[in-house]
């Protein structure tokens, strides 16, 4: 487990990554990635989603 995750997909890849469908993929796998008290610093490139869309993830 790591102590500090640093999360920043492309926002749209031609289909193979997109924001919206993947990103409650990528936190629903965090705790099992991260020590208890670990941190997450995520950058979301999509400019169409913001900071409420990552709190609500």
């Amino acid at each position: 487990p790591f102590d500090l995750a640093i999360i920043d997909p492309p926002g749209d890849q031609a289909g193979s990554f997109k924001a919206e469908r993947d990103w409650p993929k990528i936190v629903k796998r965090l705790p099992e990635l991260l020590t208890p008290g670990g941190e997450i610093i995520a950058a979301v490139s999509a400019p169409e989603l913001g900071r409420a869309f990552l709190r609500r993830q």
